[in-house]
């Protein structure tokens, strides 16, 4: 989730902040865990 923050940051992929606001951070680590 860092990785995504740091990206967003940059503002080259903005996709990332908007997957960020749509999937809560709970939600990311649940994702992450399955993979």
């Amino acid at each position: 989730m860092e990785t995504l923050l740091s990206r967003g940051n940059a503002g080259e992929n903005p996709i990332s902040v908007r997957i960020l606001i749509f999937f809560p951070p709970a939600n990311m680590v649940s994702l992450n865990q399955e993979n």
